[in-house]
């Protein structure tokens, strides 16, 4: 959800983002669930871009 709205934000996209929780489904989905790199950062010593960072990265080298 948040990845998403960066993604309209960043873009300009003026679209409605809704969270998965306004959905009508039969699924059960976890309250709370994040990515953690934590561990993988650590076995190979790589630091991961934040969302904004990373989307910025992403956009300068497509947007021109």
């Amino acid at each position: 959800y948040a990845f998403a709205k960066a993604i309209n934000q960043k873009l300009d996209l003026n679209k409605t983002i809704n969270p998965v929780a306004t959905f009508k489904t039969d699924a059960k989905r976890p309250a709370y669930s994040v990515l953690d790199c934590k561990k993988t950062e650590q076995v190979f010593n790589y630091s991961t871009l934040s969302i904004s960072d990373g989307l910025d990265k992403v956009v300068a080298r497509y947007k021109s």
